[in-house]
């Protein structure tokens, strides 16, 4: 999985440029070695749901991190999410994660540790 890549997606996912996203790259790191450990071996590192299921975890973990809730607007690619928007609950960028986590499913194995069966809540 390309890191710049994710690392990039994250940005936008978090609404911070690049010199504010910069201390946050560890997470980024983290979220890409948390599927990486988990990809079946036939899945393509490169499958853009696993470059944007890892940026969304990172993005959330950033999220909880700072203590607080999604900003005011994010944007993924055409779609914009805002305040405004209806997402009363303060944690739509857990959805969102929790969203591509589901979409990217088909190329994972197992749970964090890769033995037995995981879901992911709707």
């Amino acid at each position: 999985m390309d890191r710049e890549t994710v690392f990039q997606q994250f940005l936008q996912f978090a609404g911070l440029d690049a010199q504010q996203g910069e201390p946050w790259m560890p997470l980024c790191e983290a979220a890409c070695a948390q599927l990486e450990g988990r990809l079946r071996p036939q899945a393509d590192p490169k499958d853009g749901r696993l470059v944007l299921a890892a940026a969304a975890c990172a993005a959330h973990w950033q999220q909880l991190a700072a203590g607080g809730t999604l900003g005011d607007h994010f944007t993924v690619g055409e779609v914009s999410v805002s305040s405004q928007s209806g997402q009363g609950d303060g944690d739509s960028l857990g959805q969102l994660y929790e969203g591509l986590l589901a979409a990217a499913a088909p190329l994972l194995s197992g749970g964090p540790g890769g033995e037995g069966l995981w879901q992911v809540r709707p």
